[in-house]
């Protein structure tokens, strides 16, 4: 009885150290099998079936028509050198008669078999030497299924001939624990695919000319292309107001203030897909927010809102940028100029940028001197001068 309890806690202390797993599943599991149950000589192997896809976008079989094989994808085995495996995948794989998809049919709703179960005449003499010069004469393999009963790995223990055998003990532990690992394995291989995916989108809307921004399901910023935080600053510059509702230790305050916005907007109007549109002196900024639905790290279901911030650049704006950059001009003295062609006195450029009258002030003053001028009939006199030069030069 304490012998059996024994092995129970066993049991359950790999499970535990299974569920805490590093990045990588696979050699993870094979350490802890070893270290628990001391089996030795531990392999895992994975492999699917090599799509048209891959096989006419490789360079080896480039404009070679091929039929589908299954290849290698992950394999991996404890005290075997990584030669050793490249070379069992490229040569002795293909021979491996133990691959669930050459095992005879009656031994097809096992989950666990021993090689000397198996036909002898199935052994391919070449694979036989093979397994001859590793010293390795029995197998013990056991093979893990996703919920639709697909194969998606195998484990292969092996032993010498001086080791015997393997026991009753050690297949049915191996069939207990296999229903486990399976579990463990194939969520580890969706959440491993999920992250791909998610790594792929990154990549695409890294670069796009569009402003991204993904949020959790309280609106809070969670990640930004380049793009969305420039973008961001830029409708700031009118948007002081703006209240950043961010943690301290958030690297997305400038894009969480424009999310709170969009987000207080969507709520107040009550539609999913409300857009907010944010004016400067330069452009116009459409941001449009859309619900979607995700796996969190626990696998439930989560609800996630992506903002699409698009910029429609106004007409003036080349004349503005080329001014600003003639006379070393800031965002704020250029959207003060903006303010004062567009007929804004002192205290109400003042109130829509939410300023102080002081700062307004400071800032003509600055704006006067880097044009050299004494006044505002001065400063829309050089505008219009500025922007007739342009349009010469652009005919």
């Amino acid at each position: 009885m304490r012998n059996s309890l024994a092995k129970q806690d066993t049991l359950l202390e790999f499970l535990y150290e299974l569920d805490s797993s590093p990045t990588e599943f696979v050699p993870h599991m094979l350490t802890l099998l070893n270290r628990y149950f001391g089996f030795e000589k531990i392999a895992f192997l994975n492999c699917k079936e090599l799509s048209i896809f891959d096989i006419f976008n490789s360079d080896e079989t480039k404009g070679k028509k091929q039929n589908p094989q299954n290849i290698l994808v992950d394999t991996y085995a404890i005290e075997n050198s990584d030669s050793l495996i490249q070379q069992y995948n490229n040569f002795y794989y293909a021979m491996d008669y133990m691959t669930y998809d050459k095992i005879p049919p009656k031994f097809s709703n096992q989950n666990t078999i021993l090689s000397s179960q198996l036909p002898r005449n199935v052994i391919n003499i070449n694979y036989k030497k093979y397994l001859e010069s590793l010293s390795l004469q029995h197998f013990l393999v056991t093979y893990l299924f996703d919920a639709n009963q697909s194969c998606i790995g195998r484990i292969a223990l092996a032993n010498t001939k001086e080791q015997g055998n393997f026991t009753k003990k050690d297949i049915q532990l191996m069939s207990t624990i296999s229903k486990h690992i399976s579990y463990r394995y194939s969520h580890f291989l969706e959440k491993k695919a999920r992250i791909e995916k998610l790594n792929i989108m990154n990549k695409c809307y890294t670069n796009i000319s569009m402003g991204i921004l993904l949020l959790d399901n309280k609106f809070n910023v969670v990640d930004s292309n380049k793009v969305a935080s420039e973008y961001c600053s830029e409708i700031l510059t009118f948007q002081t107001d703006a209240v950043c509702k961010a943690s301290k230790y958030s690297k997305y305050k400038i894009q969480q203030q424009v999310a709170n916005i969009v987000s207080d907007n969507i709520i107040s109007l009550k539609k999913d897909d409300a857009q907010t549109v944010f004016k400067t002196y330069s452009a116009t900024y459409t941001c449009t927010i859309t619900p979607c639905i995700a796996h969190d790290i626990h696998d439930n279901l989560e609800t996630l809102y992506y903002i699409y911030i698009s910029k429609q650049v106004n007409s003036e704006r080349d004349n503005l940028e080329k001014f600003a950059q003639l006379y070393n001009l800031t965002t704020q003295e250029l959207a003060i100029i903006h303010l004062v062609k567009e007929g804004c006195s002192s205290i109400e450029i003042s109130q829509k940028l939410f300023i102080s009258k002081h700062t307004v002030k400071s800032h003509f003053t600055n704006i006067y001197r880097k044009l050299n001028i004494s006044g505002r009939v001065a400063l829309l006199h050089k505008l219009t001068c500025t922007s007739d030069e342009a349009e010469t030069e652009s005919l």
